[in-house]
């Protein structure tokens, strides 16, 4: 049995982290308490208690437009660049095909650009071509953003995996769509797992 003073024991790290944290999350500390005053203007602290700034969202249909197409959009980026970013990890780690550095040098290329980068020349780019403002073109800047990090995480989660049980599995007649459902998928989960987990 593990200790209970040894799980919850408190170190220096723990401390720093803790400050981190709340430092963090400080400012909704001051903004959602706000968000409920009874007052026609935000103050901090609130003046009573009401729920009129919620209601008001319901009369502007503008922001319940946005809200709808932000969850769309952030669905299916997340459902693409997971697919994309698994089949590429795992090829590269698996396959290890020419230019291999190069390819994943590439994939991951977007982690080492700035964001606001990123998006003024995306910008640029769609605006070429005729995206810009469209859902598409916002949906594959997302995708261009996602990929190098379930790349880079499902690389992690595949970098103890033993390819001798996808061997076995051939052996025992599971063809290669079964072989990755059955054995690859359920090992680098955690990965993809974790993935979605910092994207939400």
């Amino acid at each position: 049995m593990i200790n209970e003073s040894r799980r919850f024991r408190i170190t220096p790290l723990g401390i720093i982290t803790f400050f981190v944290v709340l430092m963090v999350i400080s400012p909704l500390l001051i903004i959602v308490p706000t968000s409920f005053t009874s007052t026609g203007v935000l103050r901090f602290p609130p003046e009573g208690f009401s729920l009129q700034w919620y209601v008001k969202i319901f009369d502007r249909p503008e922001f319940i437009e946005s809200f709808w197409v932000s969850v769309k959009l952030a669905s299916i980026s997340a459902v693409i660049a997971t697919i994309i970013g698994t089949l590429a990890a795992f090829a590269l780690h698996k396959y290890k095909p020419p230019g291999c550095g190069t390819i994943n040098a590439l994939l991951l290329s977007p982690l080492t650009v700035p964001s606001l980068i990123i998006g003024i020349s995306a910008l640029l780019f769609f605006t070429r071509i005729g995206l810009a403002g469209t859902f598409t073109g916002l949906l594959l800047s997302h995708i261009l953003i996602s990929v190098p990090y379930v790349v880079r995480l499902v690389l992690t989660g595949l970098s103890s995996f033993d390819y001798t049980l996808e061997r076995a599995a051939a052996i025992l007649g599971a063809n290669p769509v079964r072989t990755f459902w059955d054995i690859t998928l359920p090992v680098i989960r955690p990965a993809i797992f974790q993935e979605w987990y910092l994207r939400s």
